[in-house]
């Protein structure tokens, strides 16, 4: 419900809690806060919803209509500037970077704060943000999507085989070795 949504980044509907709700929904889209440009851009979607009559609930969800469209959301640019030459990337980029590498997920708050206090410029910092996501639910997750696609596990359970050279062979031996390759993965 829109409602639920909107409270989870503000329990105030003033135009002056307008600016921090745009602050806490792109951190937690790019990784990052809006641009002075994007900002500006969003906060006139709050100028023209109170002109049309509408509050700040419709402006609130417009802003998150323009921010799920945006660049910055739906992709993750190279790091290069262009002519091959690197470029570093900024905190909320790492942290993007790494929680969809490890998790599958956006950074969550830890990894955003890390950002957001320039905690991930050495390579301790960076590892150590990655062990900690290694071991949250949403990596045992990748880490099982990652298996079961490189190695191809889902078919073990419908394989049919042919009973004169694999009598003994049954849906459920199928199911074990997936489930057995998925505990190798996990112990590893």
């Amino acid at each position: 419900d829109a409602n639920m949504f909107i409270e989870h980044y503000t329990d105030c509907r003033e135009a002056e809690c307008f600016a921090a709700y745009v602050d806490a929904l792109t951190l937690d889209a790019f990784g990052t806060a809006a641009t002075p440009e994007e900002h500006a851009a969003i906060d006139a979607l709050y100028d023209a919803a109170i002109a049309r009559g509408d509050g700040f609930d419709e402006a609130a969800l417009d802003a998150v209509e323009v921010v799920l469209q945006s660049p910055r959301f739906l992709y993750h640019f190279e790091a290069d500037l262009g002519d091959g030459t690197p470029r570093e990337l900024e905190p909320g980029e790492l942290a993007r970077r790494i929680a969809f590498l490890v998790t599958g997920e956006p950074a969550d708050t830890m990894l955003q704060q890390a950002a957001l206090r320039d905690e991930l410029r050495t390579d301790e910092q960076v590892t150590a943000q990655v062990d900690r996501l290694l071991q949250t639910e949403g990596a045992i997750v990748a880490g099982h999507r990652f298996i079961r696609d490189w190695l191809e596990l889902t078919s073990l359970a419908t394989q049919v085989r042919d009973a004169e050279h694999h009598p003994t062979w049954s849906p459920a031996i199928g199911a074990a070795m997936h489930d057995e390759t998925l505990g190798v993965f996990d112990e590893l």
